[in-house]
């Protein structure tokens, strides 16, 4: 009606208007959706300290328990090696009973499944603190260097303790 009647700046006004309006809708909307995402992915991340919180509490646990049962073997290991060098054959018995401590074999047992997903997904660069950060770089890299060690520990074990034991 506007053009036929001659009114085409009015038109144009009315219709730049009308742009502006679906620009500002469409930036609003943009906006609520990044700061869903970004509720989302804080409320994601702090979920996963809590479970790593979790997993590092049960494995500190178990590090306890597994030092124990270290500690309990070196004092069977170091009594063998009394008994060997005494040569006491009343003594044979005990020796019999501790030298099984020498077929122990503990592997380092923490994959840390839910800490790879973790950084496998990304998180590690939405992380602000620095301090945090680097700590759980430094985490990353011991993760591979226990698993490393443990490989060499095994093969130490499978390849050579357990056949002197078996052979002597």
């Amino acid at each position: 009606n506007m053009l036929m009647e001659n009114k085409t700046g009015t038109y144009f006004k009315y219709a730049f208007g009308e742009i502006i309006l679906v620009v500002l809708g469409i930036l609003i909307a943009l906006q609520v959706s990044n700061w869903n995402q970004l509720r989302s992915e804080k409320n994601t991340m702090n979920a996963y300290y809590a479970k790593l919180a979790n997993t590092l509490e049960d494995d500190i646990k178990v590090l306890k328990e597994t030092t124990d049962q270290l500690n309990s073997a070196e004092n069977d290991l170091i009594r063998c090696l009394e008994i060997l060098n005494t040569e006491n054959e009343a003594d044979i018995e005990e020796l019999k009973s501790k030298i099984g401590a020498l077929n122990i074999a503990f592997a380092n047992d923490h994959s840390m499944e839910l800490f790879n997903e973790f950084m496998n997904k990304g998180y590690l660069s939405k992380i602000k603190d620095p301090q945090l950060k680097s700590q759980f770089e430094s985490v990353k890299v011991q993760l591979i260097l226990a698993k490393n060690w443990d490989e060499v520990l095994d093969n130490d074990f499978v390849n050579n303790v357990s056949p002197f034991i078996h052979n002597n």
